[in-house]
């Protein structure tokens, strides 16, 4: 397995191959060669997010909506959130794959959940296309972009 020509390492426990890259590399070709010989060639689109106008304090008592920049969700497009507070087993998440969204919401029963203090928020998208080529197995293929975490006060 390759991607734009760099061998790709295999990952045994989580069963998958994966390249990061520091800056944005928006698409690329992902090339796998079978026992046989046969190749399968399947392009990936990274599309960015970042996030939108938020508070640097975040209420605990009602849902939390959070806008992103970048285009509206698209097909074969998951995005979701992870925040954090500094609480140990503290950690929720949420996603919408609503086509068209340009905001996520964390509800209330996962925000009360957060421990008050300072905390963090992660925010990804992912595109996961239905494969150009794939053996009769099948197979999966994304871009994942992820913003820059934001520093929040959970009050």
């Amino acid at each position: 397995m390759s991607f734009e020509g760099t061998k790709l390492p295999f990952n045994k426990l989580l069963s998958y191959y994966e390249i990061q890259y520091a800056g944005l590399k928006p698409s690329g070709t992902f090339h796998w060669e079978d026992t046989e010989g046969k190749a399968f060639d399947n392009e990936v689109t990274i599309n960015t997010i970042d996030f939108g106008v938020m508070p640097d304090s975040i209420v605990r008592t009602a849902a939390l909506t959070i806008p992103w920049t970048g285009n509206a969700l698209g097909a074969d497009e998951v995005v979701g959130t992870w925040i954090n507070g500094e609480n140990e087993g503290d950690a929720q998440a949420a996603i919408t794959i609503e086509t068209g969204a340009t905001a996520l919401i964390v509800p209330l029963n996962k925000i009360e959940k957060v421990g008050a203090g300072p905390g963090k928020i992660y925010l990804e998208r992912r595109f996961s296309p239905a494969l150009m080529e794939a053996t009769g197995a099948g197979g999966y293929g994304a871009g994942v972009y992820r913003a820059k975490s934001k520093d929040v006060i959970f009050k």
